[in-house]
């Protein structure tokens, strides 16, 4: 977000030159013009209304391939022949559509994807019908990106020198769809139902508390999170790491935690943190008068990440050097900006 805003107020001044008379101080601002030859906006003919996200990484082990499913329930809100959402770098590996009502599949001819756009359309044989529901199911894989974007890969080395792998993701402002086939705009809120199937040696963090871990084969297993309210893809985000937290529940019912590499929750440079985010949290309820809607405020600190930080809804990811505090430094300047960050983020 940090690095966003900073890269926003540099277009910003970029687009401000001068005359070439060096006399005169006249500034001639120079429109960007909008690309005409390609919509990139949602036609809007059909709208989600839930999704089950099913995601699986094998991180721990140096693969930085994922495969995942997705079904989105929607619903027509006019007669259409053409159902589009969103994907980008993914393979597609299979593609289903269900009338929810009669549960009869719903014929299609081959759908096709528009890079520029990233536009995934499905070209239905027969109109979808206003204010009909259906099923989308999506079968795909992918492969964990290296520029800190959408469903990316992040490591640490240990104590000891080996290279520790995690797996995290940041959305915003349109990646979301690097990790699932989505209605990735910011206008379009619904609710979310995730599982994350990893190694049992790791865990896996998301906006909502686990709802429960079911064992699966070969050391793996299926971490299952609780219904999110409304939301935006923008502000889903998860980690599946080998982190360490410290954590504690207020009497109100909300769970604090924070997550970060072993070492440094060893050593305790996660507990202001933790203790901080607890004390802003709880004035800024009482400033805006306004209760934390989520059970959970997680606090991520990532060995890298390229926003700096990102306020996704209940779970906070940081760059680790902008969340982590040693006590023993006393370090009046790194307290005062850590404070500040979680603040910031907090407020968002």
């Amino acid at each position: 977000m940090i690095i966003f805003f900073k890269s926003l107020l540099f277009l910003s001044l970029s687009v401000l030159t001068y005359c070439d008379n060096p006399f005169s101080t006249q500034p001639i601002f120079v429109s960007t013009q909008l690309d005409e030859k390609h919509n990139y906006r949602l036609p809007n003919n059909t709208r989600p209304l839930h999704y089950n996200i099913h995601l699986t990484t094998n991180i721990e082990q140096a693969d930085f391939d994922f495969y995942g499913s997705v079904e989105i329930t929607l619903e027509a809100v006019e007669n259409t022949k053409n159902l589009t959402i969103h994907y980008r770098q993914l393979t597609i590996n299979e593609v289903k559509l269900i009338d929810v009502e009669t549960k009869k599949e719903i014929k299609f001819n081959e759908p096709h994807y528009d890079e520029i756009t990233e536009h995934f359309v499905i070209p239905v044989e027969s109109e979808l019908v206003n204010g009909t529901q259906y099923l989308l199911s999506i079968e795909y894989n992918g492969t964990l990106r290296d520029d800190l974007a959408g469903f990316h890969k992040s490591s640490y080395t240990d104590d000891d020198g080996n290279v520790v792998r995690q797996a995290g993701t940041h959305f915003e402002p349109h990646n979301a769809r690097h990790a699932f086939p989505c209605y990735d705009e910011p206008s379009i809120r619904t609710t979310f139902d995730i599982v994350i199937t990893h190694s049992n040696s790791y865990h896996a963090v998301c906006n909502m508390p686990v709802k429960s871990i079911e064992a699966k084969e070969n050391g793996m297993v299926a971490t299952h999170f609780e219904r999110t309210p409304k939301v935006q893809t923008y502000l889903i985000a998860f980690v599946v790491s080998d982190f360490s937290s410290v954590s504690f529940e207020k009497t109100d019912g909300i769970l604090y935690n924070l997550y970060a590499k072993p070492s440094a929750i060893r050593d305790g440079q996660g507990d202001y943190g933790l203790f901080t985010g607890e004390k802003i949290l709880t004035n800024q309820e009482k400033y805006f008068q306004t209760k934390f809607s989520l059970p959970q405020m997680s606090q991520i600190a990532m060995p890298n990440f390229g926003a700096g930080a990102m306020e996704n809804w209940g779970i906070v990811i940081y760059m680790q050097d902008l969340l982590l505090y040693d006590e023993s430094s006393e370090n009046l300047q790194e307290k005062h900006d850590v404070g500040h960050i979680i603040g910031h983020e907090f407020a968002r």
